[in-house]
């Protein structure tokens, strides 16, 4: 593949400070910041170019000696990781302390250079799963919990120390507010006070950039800059940096390919090429131009693999190893994360995820991606080069793995629901959705335990409707029989005791008696019929709706807006009924207050409290009332 100056997906790193624009105000912020505090965060949207301004920025505010830049990312286990990269820093130390702090002190006494410890992508450490959970279908090896809580303790005792180090947290903002746990006093309290966020770029600054660049890289334009400019800013290049480098680098390839054939160059000095009008009307908008380049990079490893390791492979084998192969490279929450791999002896590599049998054509797989810069490969594991491609990943699911994505992210959000209030387990028609797909999930133990809870409440819940309803019908048949009882001895006594009555009038009296008891019966007993036949209306409607949702995943969303629908509008009649009846005994007790009758006033509240406890207006009511100065029975 043709080499290009530019970093395309790859952030910049120490060496390429003096080819980093754009960002001179943030950098100068990010080395006052250095000087005030040892801990420092650095936050903003994916794309915005951090983990470039630590490196590469920050190498134009620091010499050689200035700093000794240690970059660590989660891969396994956050602390591992951390060792590893010590054990690095000292070649043929083979017996280096497993304590970190051990290791940061013969680390700083060997370079006698502020250390820096950069922790990037540290978002990784609630997304990711544990690499080796891909080992034990889903048993993972250590709870992320503990992870995270041992780490926070090593970073305080760190800091706690005369060791000249400095941290910097490099995290996608969306997941600052997971970080709030760990701010208190056995933690690190000042997590937040020196903090940095990553601003898109400004015009100013992509003007910057795009002016620097075409000068240091030798490039030339027949077309006004100010026209590349407009579609950079319109293709939301500012907001994703990813997509300025790849639109700058597709410029610049079309117009060497012009200018100079397929002919590789050589050398320190890179040729001048001339971008055109044709060149730019060719590259096309900046917004699409990375799935662009995915969706032509795919097809041309699998038109050259098809010919090769993958030519016993059928159209619909492709595509279901596709869809399968790149699904394990992102999250749930739609970032990239990384796969382990091995290499065996005959230097095929071996990913250690899915069922991928032809491990020759995955190898050939892999390092076509490599070499297209897809995929980076690291010491152990694979990994999309950058967010943007775990985006484009993501829209390419299909709408199983879409399902099933939004059924794993739904169940974690309830749980994290139940965590905070120690309520809210999920529905019997959610938990048998789950069941439908669990072979494809993988959680960790104390997201299947709540899964389990619910399990058991909803049991429960069925086991004590079904009491209930069985309890009503029992009181209902009896209050009938009493009825009928009741109509019959009535009856008996107007027959055998009509030698009483003085006289006719009384006889007809108490037969229009007899009738109006009669009718008054007939209605409890429809009443109750009605009240009966209504209570299993609804629970067949709540059948029929269950059914339809398992019956079709995808009708998932629309169950669960339903049944919020009718809990809502259930709420609101709930809340007029209890108005009106608080309404109704408020009217009772100021009507006994009128007539001076406070005794009766005191029991009309003291049962409106007792009914209603946590309503205001009657508690209000009861404390302004000089009349109930004693309140014990409340």
């Amino acid at each position: 593949m043709l080499k290009s100056p530019f970093k395309f997906l790859d952030p910049y790193q120490p060496e390429d400070k003096d080819l980093f624009f754009g960002r001179s105000t943030e950098i100068s912020v990010l080395r006052e910041l250095l000087n005030s505090s040892n801990l420092i965060l650095i936050y903003g949207k994916s794309g915005t170019g951090k983990t470039s301004l630590i490196k590469g920025g920050l190498s134009q505010k620091l010499t050689f000696h200035d700093w000794l830049p240690v970059t660590i990312r989660r891969n396994e286990h956050i602390l591992t990781s951390l060792c590893n990269e010590f054990r690095n820093l000292i070649p043929g130390d083979s017996q280096i302390e497993e304590d970190p702090v051990e290791c940061l002190n013969r680390i700083y006494n060997y370079y006698l250079r502020p250390i820096y410890l950069i922790f990037d992508q540290f978002e990784e450490i609630f997304t990711n799963k544990s690499l080796a959970a891909q080992e034990s279908s889903g048993q993972l090896a250590i709870k992320a919990e503990e992870e995270r809580a041992a780490f926070f303790k090593v970073i305080k005792t760190i800091l706690d120390t005369d060791i000249p180090t400095k941290i910097l947290f490099c995290i996608r903002e969306e997941y600052i507010a997971q970080l709030y746990t760990y701010e208190d006093e056995s933690y690190l309290p000042n997590l937040f006070d020196f903090r940095l966020r990553i601003e898109p770029m400004t015009r100013k600054d992509v003007e910057e950039v795009v002016e620097k660049t075409f000068l240091a890289f030798n490039i030339r334009n027949s077309i006004p800059v100010s026209k590349i400019i407009e579609n950079l800013l319109t293709g939301g290049a500012e907001r994703q940096l990813a997509y300025l480098q790849v639109y700058l680098d597709n410029l610049w390839r079309d117009s060497y390919a012009v200018d100079h054939g397929d002919g590789e160059w050589y050398g320190r000095n890179i040729p001048e090429v001339t971008i055109s009008e044709g060149t730019f009307t060719q590259v096309g908008q900046v917004s699409d131009v990375l799935k662009r380049y995915f969706t032509k990079k795919k097809a041309e490893i699998r038109a050259l693999l098809q010919n090769g390791p993958a030519q016993e492979f059928s159209d619909a084998d492709w595509e279901g190893f596709e869809q399968q192969f790149y699904s394990n490279f992102i999250t749930q929450q739609g970032t990239k994360q990384p796969v382990k791999y091995t290499v065996n002896d005959g230097n095929m590599i071996r990913l250690e995820m899915g069922n991928f049998e032809e491990a020759e054509m995955v190898s050939h797989y892999v390092n076509e991606l490599e070499s297209a810069r897809i995929i980076r490969k690291e010491a152990s594991f694979l990994e999309l080069a950058h967010d943007s491609l775990a985006t484009i990943v993501q829209e390419g699911l299909t709408a199983e793995q879409v399902l099933i994505r939004n059924i794993e992210q739904s169940i974690l959000s309830n749980y994290q629901i139940f965590q905070e209030s120690n309520s809210g387990f999920l529905s019997a028609g959610f938990i048998e959705i789950y069941e439908r797909y669990k072979s494809k999930m993988e959680f960790e133990k104390p997201v299947l335990d709540y899964i389990e809870f619910s399990r058991d409440d909803n049991d429960k819940k069925v086991t004590e409707l079904q009491t209930a309803l069985l309890s009503s019908e029992k009181r209902k048949k009896r209050a009938y029989i009493l009825g009928l009882l009741c109509l019959g001895f009535l009856i008996a006594a107007i027959i055998f005791g009509g030698k009483f009555y003085k006289n006719k009038a009384d006889l007809q009296e108490a037969l229009a008696l007899q009738k109006e008891i009669t009718v008054l019966l007939e209605k409890e007993k429809q009443q109750n019929l009605n009240n009966y036949n209504k209570q299993i209306e609804i629970s067949q409607k709540l059948k029929v709706a269950n059914d339809l949702a398992l019956s079709s995943a995808d009708s998932l969303e629309r169950t669960l807006y339903l049944v919020r629908s009718a809990q809502a509008r259930a709420a609101q009649s709930d809340s007029r009924r209890i108005s009106e009846e608080v309404k109704k005994y408020m009217r009772a007790a100021d009507k006994m207050h009128a007539l001076d009758n406070h005794e009766l006033e005191r029991a009309i509240l003291v049962n409106a409290a007792r009914k209603y406890p946590l309503n205001k207006e009657i508690r209000n009511k009861i404390k302004d009332n000089a009349t109930l100065e004693t309140r014990s029975d409340l």
